[in-house]
């Protein structure tokens, strides 16, 4: 009679095939040296996107605009651009290519920069910034002394035209005419140059 294999009992029925085989089981068999490849591999090989399609898919993408970005020409990308390049192909602010944000505000060209707007301090605020260009508006409601001017950069002109009487500029960080504090009325304009740390009154207007 045959006799049962050394690790099963007389009768007893063997374990799956699959199970004392497969990877982990007691019975597990390499198959490390054996020619061809496994149905795992073959299968695996048989997909579309696996290593040996890399370089045509790559390639495919590459040629495909809307898989990444646009193409522009060179006219096209001046274009979207505009707003920070001017004509001359030169950047009109210093630009943080991590927080996509400007820094230093406008440059100034031979003394002198034409905003498009005029730009209204925010009504209250002692040290109103200035990196949004160089003509602004003062509207304070209630009495304001502005200190500083937060964010200006050196040679930085501006020009400060009051909507109110309630603003006062002082000697804190600018060197104004007659040695004393600016004190507004409606309509009136100052012009201040920046200097090192400080502010120095180029002119002034007082207006009816």
């Amino acid at each position: 009679m045959p006799v049962d294999h050394e690790d099963y009992l007389p009768g007893e029925a063997p374990a799956a095939h699959k199970e004392t085989h497969q990877d982990g089981g007691t019975d597990e068999i390499s198959i490390a040296d054996l020619a061809g490849v496994s149905t795992e591999l073959a299968a695996h090989a048989l997909q579309p996107t696996v290593h040996q399609d890399a370089p045509t898919l790559i390639l495919t993408h590459k040629g495909d605009a809307s898989a990444h970005h646009a193409k522009y020409t060179d006219a096209e990308a001046r274009a979207a651009i505009n707003d920070i390049f001017g004509a001359d192909g030169k950047a009109d602010v210093d630009i943080d290519l991590d927080t996509h944000t400007l820094k230093g505000g406008p440059v100034i060209s031979d003394g002198l920069h034409c905003d498009k707007v005029a730009h209204t301090f925010v009504d209250g605020d002692t040290t109103p910034s200035v990196l949004s260009g160089n003509v602004f508006v003062t509207a304070n409601t209630a009495g304001t002394t502005i200190t500083n001017f937060d964010d200006g950069h050196a040679t930085q002109i501006i020009t400060i035209l009051f909507g109110d009487g309630n603003t006062t500029i002082t000697r804190n960080n600018a060197y104004l005419a007659g040695g004393v504090n600016f004190v507004s009325t409606i309509q009136a304009v100052i012009v201040l140059l920046k200097i090192g740390a400080f502010w120095f009154e180029v002119s002034r207007s007082l207006n009816s």
